[in-house]
């Protein structure tokens, strides 16, 4: 669970200014809102009278809300988990991003069928694999509260990194060149058949993708009485820490070797036999891995109070 950090009076004040200015002036706090399971809030502000969460319910802000608003305000009289063992929680969607994907293949190897006795091209390395998506930055809440009964969790984990693209196949060798022809002479066999060219070797499997960076943690606000700021703060349990980066991409296939050419052909009637087949090209090396993803930074929790006249006027 991430620590605390007390903020000033003056402080406090700033925060529920900016969160009033959010929500266009003083709220009008409606009844008791029950949280039972998990609900989803398509709102970037709650106002309500009491907050009440049944055994471990989760109350989740839409993704919809925390891609287009990374500010998010709850201004309530009271919170209520009703079960301190199984406490109920205020949390954000948090998505697995996907993965990229593979970047295809390197060109082929030159084709050296119409030279004589010549290896076939090598192969193109793949390509390298995508990057990983980026992990979501968890968004910003500030709870503003009479009081907190029983205690409450909140979850604003940054989103963990997607995982690093595999890189794409070697090219595949070229096919090796056609093997000398025999030769003769009117009187016998001046040059017996060759043997066809080597086929090319495959290229090197494109190395994996990097590894998306993980999310920022979020940052938590409570502000409340002052006399009850301390106190309050230690009855939540507040996750800010970053999202982990994406795993690493896996290394391409290394590319198929070319076909060897094939033999010269015999000269009859006194150089029997074709040459013969050139040999396969080797394969290409598989490619390297990628480089892991990037952990996010954690986020913030600040706590800080008001003298009991002014959240009066705030929390009506």
């Amino acid at each position: 669970m991430s620590d605390s950090k007390e903020i000033s009076g003056q402080e406090a004040q700033q925060k529920v200014i900016e969160a009033l200015s959010k929500i266009g002036g003083s709220p009008t706090l409606f009844g008791e809102y029950v949280v039972d399971g998990e609900k989803i809030w398509s709102s970037p502000f709650i106002t309500v009278s009491s907050l009440k969460f049944k055994k471990n319910s989760k109350l989740i802000f839409d993704e919809s809300v925390t891609r287009a608003n990374k500010n998010l305000f709850i201004f309530a009289e009271q919170i209520v988990s009703e079960d301190q063992e199984a406490l109920g929680e205020i949390t954000w969607t948090d998505l697995e991003p996907t993965s990229p994907p593979i970047p295809g293949y390197g060109a082929s190897g030159a084709s050296m069928g119409g030279v004589e006795s010549a290896t076939g091209g090598t192969g193109a390395n793949g390509p390298t694999g995508f990057q990983g998506e980026n992990g979501a930055n968890a968004p910003s809440i500030t709870i503003i509260v009479k009081t907190i009964i029983g205690g409450l969790k909140v979850g604003l984990r940054g989103e963990n990194g997607g995982p690093g693209g595999a890189g794409g196949t070697g090219g595949s060798g070229g096919q090796g060149g056609y093997g000398t022809p025999a030769s003769q002479t009117m009187f016998d066999c001046r040059r017996g058949a060759g043997n066809g060219g080597a086929g090319g070797q495959g290229g090197a499997g494109g190395s994996g993708g990097a590894g998306g960076r993980g999310g920022n943690g979020g940052t938590f606000t409570l502000v409340t009485d002052a006399e009850s700021a301390a106190a309050f703060s230690r009855l939540l349990l507040v996750d800010l820490s970053p999202g982990q980066g994406g795993a690493p991409g896996q290394g391409g296939a290394g590319g198929d070797g070319g076909y060897g050419g094939p033999g010269g052909t015999d000269a009859r009637p006194y150089c029997w036999g074709a040459g013969n087949t050139g040999p396969t090209g080797p394969a290409g090396q598989p490619g390297g891995g990628g480089a892991p993803g990037q952990v996010g930074s954690p986020g913030v929790y600040y706590f800080g109070g008001l003298s009991s006249d002014d959240i009066k006027k705030v929390i009506k």
